[in-house]
């Protein structure tokens, strides 16, 4: 019986191009990742550019500054909250053949509202999952800080929360457009 073969000069080549086969895939995958981790922390800096974007509005400051509601309701203050959770939701179309509005359904988004209900409890505008958490880049998790683990209700596994404390404080009001 004799034996097939194959000149080691072949095999040397199907090998190295396995090999450039294999770091191809494991960079398309760690560029997926990264990609996923960026549009999570696009999500947080969208967040904190819509609260920096409320706290210096000029029509909002002129609100507050107003002599007619002041006087009915001393110190008030636009304050936002939002609540920021990943995972998967179903989406659906609900309405009539006049109006449409549609309708996210999953675990998740009443994980994303119940972290928005929170905000008013921990006294931030933003309150961020675990979830969210762990996938983000590790230069904008440095922003973060833990503010607690809690069970939240219809879940069975606790829950840590996050915030990205803010300094709106110097943040000047921004001029009225003509």
């Amino acid at each position: 019986i004799k034996t097939l073969e194959m000149p080691s000069c072949l095999f040397g080549n199907f090998k190295s191009r396995m090999k450039r086969s294999i770091k191809k895939l494991e960079i398309s995958f760690l560029n997926k990742s990264n990609r996923v981790s960026q549009l999570a922390d696009m999500s947080v800096v969208s967040f904190v550019k819509i609260i920096a974007a409320v706290h210096k509005s000029y029509k909002l400051f002129k609100y507050k500054k107003n002599t007619l509601l002041s006087n009915r309701m001393p110190n008030y203050s636009v304050k936002m909250g939002f609540g920021l959770h990943v995972g998967w939701a179903i989406e659906g179309a609900i309405g009539s053949d006049f109006k449409i509005d549609a309708s996210y359904l999953s675990p998740n988004v009443n994980m994303a509202s119940r972290l928005e209900a929170a905000t008013r409890q921990f006294g931030v505008s933003l309150l961020i999952s675990d979830k969210l958490y762990d996938i983000l880049t590790a230069k904008t998790a440095e922003y973060m800080r833990q503010i607690d683990c809690v069970v939240v209700k219809g879940s069975a596994s606790p829950v840590k929360l996050y915030t990205c404390d803010l300094d709106l404080s110097d943040m000047k009001i921004e001029k009225p457009r003509k």
